[in-house]
């Protein structure tokens, strides 16, 4: 089976070349999905995949210090294009070098799949134009979050923002099958009878599990988006006057303020702002608890499984978060949950954790690694997917 994969993801080679230009700091969470899964897909039998990539960063001057993005190459047909990077000029270009890789390789390879990460405009005028021309190519969208102008993420819905996604669901409507995060994305999406497949995550087996050697008892880590809708603000008031516990926060976002001016008033919140990996390796073993504020507020939480959840999971230390509609049933064993929502009930449930037996816990979190290693890994994932676009 042959498979072009467009994807919105960061080639090794350029990566920390992308880092050093973006302005505005970006989520590593669909680059890190996205690596994962094409790893799952090329390790099946009798598959044969080429990356066509465009990284996902900000136009220049105001979200990246560069004009010019550049081309590379890697693997054995790998290809991250080169373009000017202006706002809308640089979709015009992707759009034409796009379109130029896929024939290529539609013509050398005779491609059975066309396989397009979200709704990414450039991404979906190509493979519209491609299955005019070649209406035996199939096409596959993987979507992982909600659909742009069909929810309240937004908090000031436009018409414009109505329009553009209602024509990008309009031209996903000529797509074959589809694979989701969560089945609630059925309906935005108008999927109707065609065949589809849920995986809501998959995790990095290679990911090492978190040390406890070095554990600071009482400690909270948060590794994300520092952002309000998010829930960061209410989490770190929560915190205030806590002198027994201990905030951990890594990242970036619009609420870099609001967490700064608390992190200098509160010396048992600390806020690492934006770090490496290796950064928040060392961070996830000397921390007792991993936690995502994210709250179960606005529809928008109901159409994604949050990335991060198979990535604290890995980590075999104890997770706490909400409990979001999109978590399926079946986690609940593996995951501790908050219900309260103002800083104040945040501060009392957190309490009463910190407060429990840490090996009945720390065994929880140990079974909810094993569970992901099993059952999410992208090997297996990859063979899911890989069987679903093989089905008749």
């Amino acid at each position: 089976m042959d498979i072009i994969y467009l994807g919105l993801l960061f080639c090794e080679k350029s990566l920390q070349e992308e880092f050093g230009t973006i302005k505005r700091k970006i989520s590593m969470a669909p680059h890190k999905f996205q690596s994962n899964l094409i790893r799952g897909m090329e390790s099946q039998e009798n598959v044969n995949l080429s990356v066509v990539n465009v990284p996902p960063i900000g136009s220049f001057p105001i979200n990246n210090k560069k004009f010019i993005s550049r081309e590379y190459i890697w693997g054995k047909e790998n290809k991250q294009i080169g373009y000017v990077n202006l706002p809308w000029f640089k979709h015009i270009i992707q759009e034409y070098k796009l379109y130029f890789e896929i024939e290529r390789r539609i013509l050398n390879e005779k491609t059975t799949w066309i396989m397009i990460y979200s709704l990414y405009e450039p991404f979906l005028k190509t493979v519209q134009r491609i299955k005019k021309r070649h209406p035996e190519v199939n096409i596959c969208l993987l979507h992982t979050d909600a659909v742009p102008g069909r929810d309240d993420m937004e908090q000031y819905m436009t018409k414009a923002a109505k329009r553009r996604g209602n024509k990008a669901v309009k031209i996903a409507k000529s797509f074959n099958r589809f694979i989701l995060l969560t089945e609630n994305l059925l309906g935005p999406l108008e999927v109707g009878d065609r065949p589809s497949l849920v995986v809501e995550c998959l995790c990095d087996e290679t990911q090492q599990q978190a040390e406890t050697k070095e554990r600071v008892g009482g400690t909270f880590l948060y590794t994300g988006e520092v952002c309000r809708a998010f829930g960061i603000c209410e989490l770190a008031e929560a915190f205030k006057g806590k002198e027994n516990l201990q905030l951990w926060i890594c990242g970036d976002g619009d609420a870099h303020d609001d967490i700064t001016k608390l992190a200098s008033n509160y010396p048992n919140i600390q806020y690492f702002g934006y770090v490496t990996q290796e950064k928040i390796k060392k961070l996830q073993d000397k921390c007792s608890f991993l936690i995502n504020p994210r709250q179960p507020a606005g529809t928008y939480t109901k159409y994604s499984f949050p990335s991060k959840t198979a990535e604290y999971m890995m980590t075999g230390k104890p997770v706490i978060m909400y409990k979001l509609e999109a978590i399926p049933d079946g986690y609940d064993k593996y995951l501790n949950y908050l219900k309260e929502t103002t800083p104040k009930g945040i501060a009392e449930e957190i309490q009463l954790i910190a407060d429990s037996d840490y090996s009945v816990l720390k065994e929880k979190a140990e079974n909810g690694r094993e569970y992901m290693l099993k059952n999410k890994n992208s090997k297996k994932i990859g063979q899911r997917i890989v069987n679903f676009l093989c089905e008749e």
